[in-house]
């Protein structure tokens, strides 16, 4: 199976909100395995990101109701958790996933 990547190209608009190329702001929901500092960043940078930590049930917050709020609020998840990948392919939720995997260098 061959896979294909494109860069997201982002525009702003005059209050400095992001948005794609397809003109949908850009939204993210960072997994509970990846530290906060990657939703700060990219609140730094203009983008709406929550992580886990900002939500009700904290790093307690099950996958069902992560994939729910992606597809409801067309947020993109960032996780290092291969089942949102088989997640996507089989229900299409979450709405987008990025599954972060570790390089291992030999």
């Amino acid at each position: 199976m061959k896979y294909s990547f494109r860069a997201v190209e982002t525009l702003s608009n005059e209050s400095g909100e992001l948005y794609n190329n397809a003109g949908a702001k850009l939204k993210f929901i960072v997994d509970a395995q990846l530290p906060k500092k990657i939703s700060d960043f990219l609140v730094e940078k203009g983008f709406d990101s929550i992580h886990t930590l900002d939500l009700p049930e904290r790093n307690a917050t099950t996958d069902r109701f992560l994939k729910e709020k992606s597809v409801a609020e067309q947020r993109i998840l960032i996780t290092k958790d291969d089942d949102f990948l088989r997640s996507f392919i089989i229900e299409k939720k979450p709405y987008k996933p990025i599954l972060v995997k570790r390089k291992y260098q030999q």
